[in-house]
Parts: structure tokens; sequence; C-alpha cells
């Protein structure tokens, strides 16, 4: 068994990635995104045995937190491990495989503290017959809702200036709703591939709750999705237990669930 990089990966395991993408493409996902659109930003780790891809660790940053998360098995805690001493951080969140979470923490616990943990759910949906029309006006998020976009975001806790902003905007498919002259929710498609649309980064203002608006946005980026051809996949905090109703009410069904752990050196 060994342990390769991706700057390391040649051709053949390409379509070893490739051939498991496309059996299950709502679990694999980030992994394929992250090779054709983030090698320079982000890391991949293969796990070879007998010249067969066994398992995969991804590095990236899709959401502007840094995270590493596990694909197959782990059969080896010391590849993980290495991963973790290479990338040199002294914070990072880790997604485990539900029935690998156990392992996982007892042997990094060890070496590291766990400061927080979760388990959460990856919906999906291919079924829009449940959304109806709403009476708020959704639409795409652009370089003319900069501004606003900074301000909602400053709401949510993150600063962002005005050239990250632009960047957010034009890297990512961004729709919003406007009550009042003033962007009060938002909610991104922060992946699109041409089989799967990862919806995220929703949120609504506190002073514009509980008017549905979340749901409003989630609901239209999940019929662009569809309409497209794709699957809408998102994730939730199993306790989160209204999101989860009102998901499964719209036509999402649990596909996966992982825990995450934050560790701290």
């Amino acid at each position: 068994m060994k342990l390769i990089d991706f700057q390391s990966m040649d051709f053949s395991l390409y379509k070893e990635v490739l051939k498991i993408y496309r059996n299950k493409p709502t679990r694999y996902f980030e992994l394929l995104y992250t090779l054709w659109y983030l090698p320079r930003d982000s890391k991949v780790y293969f796990v070879i045995e007998e010249d067969h891809l066994k398992e995969c660790i991804l590095y990236h940053r899709f959401l502007d937190e840094p995270c590493l998360k596990i694909y197959g098995g782990l059969s080896c805690i010391d590849n993980l491990i290495q991963v973790i001493e290479d990338l040199g951080v002294d914070r990072i969140k880790i997604n485990v495989p539900e029935n690998q979470e156990h392992n996982v923490k007892e042997a990094l616990s060890d070496k590291y503290e766990i400061s927080d943990e979760n388990y959460f759910f990856y919906m999906a949906s291919s079924n829009i017959s449940n959304l109806g029309r709403s009476e708020y006006r959704v639409r795409r998020l652009g370089m003319d809702d900069v501004e606003a976009f900074i301000e909602l975001k400053e709401a949510a806790g993150q600063k962002l200036d005005a050239r990250d902003a632009e960047s957010i905007l034009s890297q990512r498919f961004y729709m919003g709703i406007y009550l009042d002259d003033k962007l009060v929710s938002i909610g991104a498609a922060y992946i699109r591939l041409p089989d799967v649309w990862a919806i995220g980064d929703v949120f609504t203002h506190p002073n514009y709750r509980n008017l549905g608006l979340g749901t409003v946005v989630t609901s239209e980026l999940t019929k662009r999705a569809v309409l497209s051809g794709a699957v809408s996949v998102l994730m939730v905090d199993e306790n989160n237990l209204p999101a989860i109703k009102v998901f499964t009410k719209t036509g999402y069904k649990i596909v996966d669930r992982e825990l995450s752990i934050e560790l701290e050196k």
C-alpha cells in the first residue's frame, strides 16, 4: 500500500476516479470537482494497493473553511496522520464516513484535541414536482450586487472586501431575494457539475427570518439544478429536524451520513 499525492496521479488513476464518481456521483462530486477545477488550491492523496485505488483523502476549502474528507475505508490511520502533518495546519475539520468514525477518533485523540463534532446528512433530489411557485422573486446575483452581498455577509459574521465579494460572485452561482431594497436571503450552488449541483451557504438576515425565504432560495436552486439535468445535493446537520422536514417535503432524500470533527493541536 502506498500514499501518493495529486501531482503524481497518472491517467489510469484518473480513470478509476471517474469510475467511482459515475457509480455514485452524489458521494464523489467534491473529489471530481477538485481534480477538474481546483488542482492548485486543493490537495488529494490517493491510497493505492496492488495498482488499484483503495481510498482517497481530499483537502479543500469549498466554503472558505479548510477541511479533509475521507473517501472509502481508512485501512491505515497513519496515512491520515501523515496528510495532516503534511498540511502543517493547527486546526482543521475532517469529514469521516459513517462506521469509520470511532476508529478515526480513537487514533487521532492521542495527538490532537477534538474541539467539536457533529453528524450531518447528505440529502439529494432530482424531483421538482413538489416545488411550487413563490410570491418572492429570486434572481441570480452578479457584480451589481457586490455591496448588498458584503452587507448581508457581515450580518452573517463574515467580513469581505469588494475584491473578495466580486471573486465569490463570479465563481459561484449565487441567488438571492431582495425585500425593502435590501438583499435579505442568499444561497449558492457552490459546485456545478453535469451530474451534480451542490447547494450551500444559505443565509437569511435575522430581521427577515420566519418568512420561508431560505426555503424559497433553496427551492429555486434545486429547480435550476434538476432542469439542467443534474441531481441537487445539500448538507444538513442531523439534529436540524425542521430543515430536514422541509427538505424532505420538497423532494430530498438522505443518501449519506458523515461525522464532522474539528481538530486542534
